[in-house]
């Protein structure tokens, strides 16, 4: 997926030591967002991701001087759309993957 024609990784939040467990049996409302272009803002992100669902904060992550570390959190009210976000914006960017290759 493209945000602001940069490839952005899309994916839930996990500690290092949750990372090991299996995905199918976790629930999760914050979503991680990594690979962000430094001129996204927080309402990119409330934009992109609310067509899955409410979402209660969506913040791109920003030093001291205000400049983008260009990753962000979205945070679902409904741990079930969190995962729905999560799947269709994956599988939009395996779609795209898919079409710049050929």
């Amino acid at each position: 997926m493209l945000i602001k024609d940069k490839q952005a990784y899309v994916g839930h939040f996990l500690r290092k030591q949750e990372r090991d467990s299996s995905l199918s049996n976790t629930k999760f409302n914050n979503v991680y967002v990594k690979n962000l272009s430094e001129s996204t803002t927080n309402e990119d992100l409330k934009k992109i991701f609310g067509e899955y669902g409410t979402i209660t904060s969506a913040v791109v992550m920003r030093d001291a001087d205000g400049k983008s570390k260009c990753f962000g959190f979205v945070n679902f009210e409904n741990p079930d759309d969190a995962a729905n976000a999560v799947e269709a914006l994956l599988e939009r960017l395996r779609r795209n993957r898919n079409e710049n290759l050929s």
